[in-house]
């Protein structure tokens, strides 16, 4: 986890608070996946799939 970012006194302040931020941003966009997820606001990988094929006109696996 990231420490309290402070003003950067080195470049190597400067990377690690722009590794904090890229992580803060991470770990937000997984909390907003999760409550999509929750609100039911995902589409199930088989109909993902399907609309995928059709439209880029791949032919489905025979089975």
């Amino acid at each position: 986890m990231c420490a309290k970012v402070r003003r950067p006194d080195t470049n190597l302040d400067i990377n690690k608070n722009i590794a904090c931020i890229g992580e803060a941003e991470a770990l937000e966009g997984i909390k907003r996946g999760l409550a999509d997820v929750g609100a039911g606001r995902v589409t199930p990988l088989e109909e993902l799939a399907r609309a995928f094929q059709k439209k880029h006109e791949i032919p489905r696996p025979s089975r």
